[in-house]
């Protein structure tokens, strides 16, 4: 997105998730991803996706979905959706979407700003429930399912907490020791929870030992991060951005929602050497800050 440009900025809070790094291109992590899950179905019995419940889920739903429905995985392999929050936002997705495809199909809207009106059509066809693309399992039903697909291939979308809570924790303690299993963790995992010590990027940093409820696990299947989903600008974004407002030249930028010693940090300096004018800032962990509108 831009700024608007017809009022001056004095403050502006922008995030930095991604602050230091340039992610690669959605279509080549996306095609990555597709190829890794064709490769693992093929090879393991049990894929549990642990993805954030808002926006990732709904996301990696459709992309399962679609390679279902383009021959990449087969077509008779169950999707589970082990999320309440997740399952309960999928409606307001398709709400949206469905809007969206409105609004594209509006005979005023120029060929260049139309979305692409074939994604949100399949998009509203897979993940409409009454087209039973996948089911929705919850706490009651969740042992009896699984119990029914023992031994047997499934796909399994349930809520991330970066594996600290929630379902997946359920299903770390069912297939974490099993050979046959592969957990995805399509997201961001902060340093110092489960998440990260199982499912780094680098090989290297990865615990095979970890404990859960009281309970140790040998971890024997397979843990993988996948880079490409989130929804944060990377720093090329962020810089794009603020290019585009209109900063007073003695404005202040406060660098917030990344990591105060590495991506934070990161894109503060990358201002600076930029050479914006403003004064760049990154908060501390509860440090007030007084923003002035009596100039």
């Amino acid at each position: 997105p831009t700024a608007p440009k017809n009022f001056p900025i004095e403050t502006l809070l922008i995030e930095s998730t991604y602050g230091g790094r340039v992610r690669e291109d959605f279509d080549v992590s996306l095609k990555k991803f597709e190829q890794d899950l064709a490769r693992d179905i093929k090879k393991y019995n049990t894929i549990v996706q642990a993805c954030f419940s808002l926006d990732r889920l709904q996301k990696i739903l459709f992309y399962t979905i679609d390679m279902q429905k383009r021959g990449l995985i087969p077509n008779n392999i169950p999707i589970l959706v082990d999320s309440k929050m997740g399952a309960e936002y999928i409606n307001p997705y398709l709400n949206e979407a469905k809007k969206m495809l409105r609004e594209a199909s509006h005979p005023s809207v120029p060929d260049q700003l139309a979305v692409n009106t074939k994604n949100l059509e399949n998009f509203i066809d897979y993940l409409d429930p009454k087209n039973k693309n996948y089911e929705v399992i919850s706490t009651e039903t969740r042992a009896g399912i699984l119990g029914e697909l023992d031994g047997k291939k499934k796909i399994i979308l349930t809520a991330s907490w970066m594996a600290e809570g929630g379902p997946v924790v359920e299903y770390f303690k069912r297939f974490a020791d099993d050979e046959k299993s592969v957990f995805y963790f399509p997201g961001f995992l902060v340093p110092g929870t489960r998440g990260h010590a199982i499912a780094a990027e680098r090989p290297e940093w990865k615990e095979k030992i970890v404990t859960v409820e009281g309970k140790t696990f040998e971890i024997r299947a397979k843990m993988e991060q996948k880079s490409g989903f989130s929804g944060h600008g990377d720093e090329r974004d962020l810089l794009k951005y603020l290019q585009s407002t209109n900063l007073k030249r003695d404005a202040h930028i406060l660098v917030v929602h990344g990591d105060t010693k590495s991506s934070s940090i990161a894109l503060k300096h990358t201002l600076e050497r930029k050479d914006f004018p403003q004064i760049v800032h990154v908060p501390d962990l509860e440090e007030i800050y007084t923003v002035n509108f009596d100039k």
